[in-house]
């Protein structure tokens, strides 16, 4: 993830590029949506191919699909995606699985509104922006310089998003002590 931003020379088209392999799908109202959207999204500072679009079409019509995928680009790991699902006139927004981008159980995160588009947009940016800005850590634990544990971890909420730890059975796996190094993935602390 970037520190930074966007920028000058950064398009707005890069943020949730629409990928629809069979043709553009958008109405009007997509259009709208997206253009609102991007606008947020140029201002945050995160990556544009975190970000995804694409439709998908449910029963009778195409709703499009809006993706932020949280990643430790560093470390290589994809921690946690979030969608938000709009068909014109409403938008439902929740954790999705990381690759078939079906929402799951609903959870605390969940959205879900209707009205006009340029609020509906707005309220979607909000909600990615409140997800960006929760504090998400990587812990980790040595013993004689060698990394022998670590996580990543929603701060805010104690959320373990992911874990790598020498396995030992019937015990926990969670070191008894506070980690030697925590490294702000994404988000803010505070």
């Amino acid at each position: 993830m970037s520190s930074g931003g966007p920028g000058p020379a950064d398009d707005i088209t890069e943020w949730f590029e629409l990928d629809d392999y069979e043709g553009d799908n958008s109405s009007e109202a997509d259009r709208q949506f997206l253009g609102i959207l991007r606008e947020r999204a140029a201002g945050w500072a995160f990556e544009p191919e975190d970000t995804s679009a694409y439709h998908v079409w449910v029963i009778d019509r195409y709703e499009l699909r809006v993706i932020l995928d949280l990643s430790d680009h560093d470390a290589r790991l994809h921690l946690l995606t979030y969608g938000v699902v709009f068909d014109g006139s409403r938008i439902t927004g929740d954790r999705l699985h990381g690759q078939t981008h079906d929402f799951e159980l609903p959870t605390a995160d969940r959205i879900e509104d209707t009205g006009p588009v340029p609020y509906l947009a707005a309220k979607a940016a909000r909600w990615f922006e409140s997800i960006l800005a929760r504090p998400v850590e990587h812990r980790e634990w040595y013993s004689f310089e060698q990394v022998v544990n670590e996580e990543w971890v929603i701060a805010s909420t104690g959320e373990v998003l992911s874990r790598t730890a020498p396995r030992r059975p019937g015990r926990d796996n969670r070191p008894g002590v506070p980690p030697d190094r925590v490294t702000l993935v994404s988000g803010k602390r505070g």
